[in-house]
């Protein structure tokens, strides 16, 4: 056991980032591939376009997407291979950039405010096991870069503070470049873009730094951001056919209104329950924590660099705050909106890691007052403050009470919602107060012991959210999603139609990524007039419901279904649709409908010795399971399954029980098929014999006649049509 803790005693921030390393490669190769869409399309899309590494990927009408994170998945996006590849390495990607956070934090609390190794490592590792750093990267999207560089600013932001006016080093002008990082990264980082500026031109004031060095890191920060305001410009250019603003863009004023105001206060009373919630109000410790060293005035340079640092963090998070509010006031229509925590978390790793390591400091003059009570006073009172904005924002803001919400909005409080959402507000604020108040007791006693508590409810908050939402949610995206399959199985068409008239998001933001060498390009039956009424010249395919008449107007036939998304996709008229028709590949017209009797040809065998002679025994009440042997033996079209075209119009196996001296059926089931099947195809299927009757009960004793067949749902069986069964006795004991 001691050569085992021996090197996490002896390097523990590198234990701890291999550590995490593994819990986020965990939770996000477990997930089949994106579920948020726009946002992943919009990012996993920018980075297949400045790589170049596949036809592009059009974002109809849709927000815009920052490139920031873009560039950091060039790589992921080169690799060769499927999509799968791609999404692995994503994940892989973002596992890297959090795991960072730890060291990072870890860093600013020895550098930048002189805590002791224990406390530094505390803080740190409350940071970065804070519920939506840990979930974060379980999606492809800017909030993994978002937090790394976040902290990497306050870096820079101390390192600043601490050089003596002199010459120019990387470290002295890291500030501005960082600052511009982030506003590539997310259009939300502008106030901390300003703030950078501001806290350069003042350190040059109070002569902290030289005025060049000032004039660098501003000149340094505004050339990332024309860079990446060009860069984003000829993004918008070839990506998108129009950026959708958020309703309040250029109204943000307008929340000071006295008409607004109400939705002001109840957005600004909802994102400050969340956090202090959320940081179970270690962000409130380190908050004040901070704003006691920023009044405190001192001559000393180490000192007031930290003062100067702290300053910074304070500032940077009223800001982040002050933009989520004003930018959310006007779009409150769910409970996540309400309380909308998502762009106020990039900062509240650094103030849970300072206010952590305050509390399990031993210097008790580190904590506000001084007082012998330690963080219970700030504590209580912070979850006193919590019940307060819970009472008001759910006066304010109607949005409490609908039924809908997004996890990813709200990760850190993901395990207390529910469908009620008013007695999910009392549900959180109890448990946070809980919580709160024992951090506070167990400080006073063994403050160590308080990141272990802390590190228990952050990490159980965070599997609890990711095993009841986030991982279902994924896998039920894509439970028996043949749609990729299909296509490469006929042949991915090089452009396909979108129809927005009838957009569907997972299909029109989703599809581009799995269908890889597809280009998808949007056009609006509806007659929109920004884009064309018929698919663009060069597209052989069209991508829309079954049953849409603007397709079957461009004499579209159906090649392949999905039933999940209400999409299926259409092959137009010309050589690829002949082709396949004469492949049997292609539905017939006015679909669902009745396949042609040609097709309805099957050759259905026992597969292995599970019925010698074609005999079966089962016991009453019991089951038994029979290998067979399918083959499309038919042409001129396919078999869909249930899983792509659901329940009408698929082709299942029927299973009809039948007395041996009788003909009436006892029993019927049916059996789905394994995928979908052209001519030619053969799929092996577990046939299951119950032996019950329609009521559950089990079948007399005796020799039953067990016809097998395949049945298109809704239309006919295929013996109806000509075709052949399969016959079993099975004698039930």
């Amino acid at each position: 056991m001691r050569r085992i803790l021996r090197p996490v005693v002896r390097h523990p921030v590198l234990a701890g980032f291999v550590a995490l390393l593994a819990a986020h490669l965990v939770a996000g190769l477990l997930l089949p591939g994106p579920t948020l869409f726009a946002d992943e399309a919009g990012y996993l899309g920018n980075a297949r376009y400045l790589a170049d590494a596949g036809p592009l990927w059009s974002m109809g009408r849709a927000s815009f997407f920052h490139a920031g994170y873009s560039l950091v998945l060039l790589p992921a996006v080169a690799l060769p291979g499927s999509p799968h590849v791609t999404w692995t390495a994503a994940m892989v990607t973002n596992a890297v950039l959090l795991s960072t956070v730890f060291p990072l934090l870890y860093a600013i609390g020895r550098r930048a405010f002189g805590a002791g190794r224990g406390p530094a490592l505390a803080g740190a590792a409350a940071g970065a096991l804070y519920p939506a750093t840990l979930l974060q990267g379980t999606a492809a999207w800017a909030e993994a870069l978002l937090l790394p560089l976040v902290a990497l600013l306050v870096l820079a932001a101390h390192a600043l503070a601490r050089r003596p006016a002199g010459p120019v080093s990387p470290a002295t002008v890291a500030l501005g470049l960082t600052a511009g990082a982030l506003y590539l990264t997310h259009p939300r980082t502008v106030p901390l873009v300003a703030l950078a500026a501001g806290y350069a031109v003042l350190l040059a004031i109070r002569r902290v730094v030289t005025p060049l060095v000032a004039g660098l890191n501003l000149a340094f920060a505004a050339l990332v951001v024309v860079g990446a305001s060009l860069l984003h410009q000829r993004l918008r250019d070839a990506r998108w056919v129009e950026v959708i603003g958020e309703p309040s863009a250029g109204r943000y004023l307008d929340a000071l209104e006295p008409a607004n105001l109400a939705d002001t206060v109840a957005q600004l009373a909802g994102q400050g329950w969340y956090l202090l919630v959320g940081s179970l109000g270690l962000g409130v410790v380190g908050l004040l924590w901070l704003l006691q060293v920023t009044g405190r005035p001192t001559a000393d340079a180490a000192q007031r660099a930290r003062r100067f640092t702290a300053g910074f963090i304070v500032v940077a998070a009223l800001g982040l705050l002050a933009v989520s509010v004003l930018s959310g006031w006007a779009t409150v229509r769910r409970f996540d909106q309400a309380v909308y925590g998502r762009y106020n978390e990039a900062l509240v790793p650094v103030l849970v890691a300072v206010g952590t390591a305050v509390i399990v400091s031993p210097a008790r003059r580190r904590l506000p007052a001084g007082s012998r009570w330690g963080a219970l006073p700030v504590l209580g009172g912070a979850a006193l403050v919590t019940a307060i904005l819970a009472v008001v924002a759910v006066q304010l803001a109607p949005a409490f009470a609908t039924p809908t919400w997004s996890v990813r909005n709200v990760l850190a409080v993901g395990p207390l919602v529910g469908d009620a959402f008013g007695s999910t507000v009392g549900r959180a604020t109890l448990a946070a107060t809980v919580g709160m108040v024992a951090i506070g007791l167990l400080a006073l006693r063994a403050p160590r012991a308080t990141v272990v508590l802390v590190g228990v409810l952050f990490v159980a908050g965070a599997a609890v959210t990711y095993v009841r939402e986030i991982r279902p949610t994924a896998v039920d995206t894509y439970d028996r999603w043949e749609l990729p399959e299909l296509v490469d199985r006929i042949g991915p068409p090089a452009v396909a139609g979108y129809d927005l008239a009838r957009l569907e998001p997972f299909a029109f933001w989703g599809y581009p990524f799995w269908l890889a060498d597809t280009e998808v390009i949007p056009y609006d039956s509806s007659g929109a007039d920004d884009l064309p009424g018929t698919p663009v010249a060069g597209a052989t395919a069209v991508v829309a419901p079954p049953g849409w008449a603007p397709a079957e107007a461009l004499g579209g036939r159906l090649a392949a279904l999905d039933a999940r998304n209400g999409q299926a996709l259409w092959i137009l008229p010309g050589p690829e649709q002949d082709r396949l028709a004469a492949a049997g590949a292609l539905l017939p017209d006015g679909w669902p409908a009745q396949l042609p009797a040609e097709a309805a040809r099957s050759r259905l065998e026992v597969a292995g010795d599970g019925a010698p002679g074609g005999a079966v025994t089962v016991a009453s009440g019991g089951a038994a399971t029979v290998g067979l042997r399918l083959t499309h033996a038919g042409r001129g079209a396919p078999w869909p399954d249930t899983a792509a075209a659901g329940p009408s119009g698929a082709v299942t196996v029927g299973v009809v029980w039948e007395p041996l001296d009788g003909d009436t059926p006892v029993r019927q089931d049916r059996v789905a098929l394994p995928r979908w099947m052209e001519p030619g195809d053969t799929v092996e299927l577990a046939v299951p014999l119950r032996a019950i009757d329609e009521q559950g009960r089990g079948l007399p004793p005796g020799a039953y006649r067990v016809t097998i067949g395949p049945v298109q749902d809704g239309f006919a069986w295929f013996d109806d049509l000509g075709d052949d069964q399969l016959q079993l006795v099975v004698t039930v004991t």
